[in-house]
């Protein structure tokens, strides 16, 4: 890679009073996870990087399918089937070289949010579940780590910035209990990938602002864009007294399978949590026991039944075979996705399935 200098790289910064040559070494320093690195958290990764944040942490158990493409442009044709989190790490690498990059491919639930958030600044919340917001938010309000959180559907989109001060509301003082529904979701309404440029530009505005030690504007006012009208307005919120979460004494980090909505049994192992993903035919599959696979391992087991599992993407932290008409894409961490299967109880089939081909193949040598 050609030699780059820090000083005339962000040359442009500089003169800027937002940011400046103070600021520009602040930011070297600063952590930001982004939870979600799908329409909304490319976008804002792309931004956080030419900002010159130096540290980012993704977050994501998806891979990438072709409908990604139009709006997630970290993503290329021949990237489908594979790790988001490993693609995007890759490519951002490429790209902004004074950028360290961690990646984690991890459902982010009410136990693993304390975890993956241990050492950041700041969280940008690209997420698509109310459900997983909710045990991400949590954890933040715990540890008292700021959350921008960002929403887009079809032509709209709406944003907050959540900074846990005591005057200031928080997620459950604005959105309640409101709970994942699937007829809101990009595959029933679509998703305009104009409407994801326009909020993340104004999340990551707030973002600079945390990370430069100045203060938000969006502590108490969520922001509405409306594309089709180009109309942006304010809605104004209120810390609420009767708030379970900003009540000191409700300190609890949730539970694995906060997420979920489904949990089932597999013979010989364990219980695992399913969520399905609406309107693509798709199953996310979590095991509650520990996994931490070597993936060349499992590539070199799979390979000794090409008749049975057909490999057809791998990577550093994944590894996704063909089988019955279905993608099956198995993370380093355990999480899988099951694509294209006719029905959740195939997708449990297939799943244990391979499960006890891994654990007998493994223990037979």
């Amino acid at each position: 890679m050609k030699d780059i200098n820090f000083d005339t790289y962000f040359s442009r910064h500089y003169p800027l009073s937002s940011i400046g040559k103070e600021g520009q070494l602040k930011l070297k320093y600063r952590t930001v996870l982004i939870a979600g690195v799908g329409g909304l958290g490319t976008v804002a990764a792309e931004l956080l990087c030419s900002l010159g944040v130096g540290n980012l942490v993704l977050v994501d158990y998806d891979v990438i399918e072709e409908s990604n493409l139009p709006r997630q442009k970290l993503y290329f044709p021949e990237d489908i089937g594979k790790a988001k989190v490993e693609v995007a790490e890759d490519r951002l690498g490429q790209r902004y070289p004074f950028v360290n990059i961690t990646s984690h491919a991890a459902i982010i639930d009410g136990l693993s949010a304390p975890e993956l958030i241990k050492g950041v600044d700041l969280v940008i919340d690209a997420l698509d579940l109310f459900s997983t917001r909710k045990s991400l938010f949590r954890a933040c309000h715990i540890a008292s780590i700021p959350v921008i959180f960002a929403g887009a559907i079809a032509d709209s989109a709406n944003l907050m910035t959540f900074d846990h001060s005591p005057d200031n509301p928080c997620y459950n003082c604005v959105l309640g209990n409101i709970n994942d529904d699937d007829g809101q979701s990009c595959a029933i309404r679509g998703v305009n990938p104009l409407i994801l440029h326009m909020v993340v530009g104004f999340q990551i505005s707030e973002a600079l602002k945390i990370l430069l030690d100045q203060a938000p504007l969006l502590t108490q006012t969520m922001k509405i864009i409306e594309l089709n009208s180009l109309e942006i307005y304010d809605v104004k919120f209120n810390k609420l007294e009767t708030c379970s979460v900003c009540n000191p004494m409700d300190s609890s980090p949730g539970k694995p399978g906060d997420i979920k909505k489904g949990n089932y049994e597999i013979e010989g192992f364990g219980s695992i949590n399913i969520t399905s993903m609406c309107g693509r035919n798709t199953w996310i599959i979590d095991p509650s026991w520990e996994i931490n696979w070597e993936i060349e391992s499992v590539v070199e087991l799979l390979k000794k039944s090409p008749d049975l599992y057909q490999i057809t993407v791998t990577g550093d932290k994944y590894v996704t075979v063909f089988i019955e008409n279905s993608h099956i894409s198995l993370l380093n961490t355990g999480v899988t996705t099951v694509k294209k299967s006719d029905s959740l109880e195939t997708a449990i089939r297939l799943y244990t399935d391979l499960m006890n081909y891994i654990k007998k193949n493994t223990t037979n040598q």
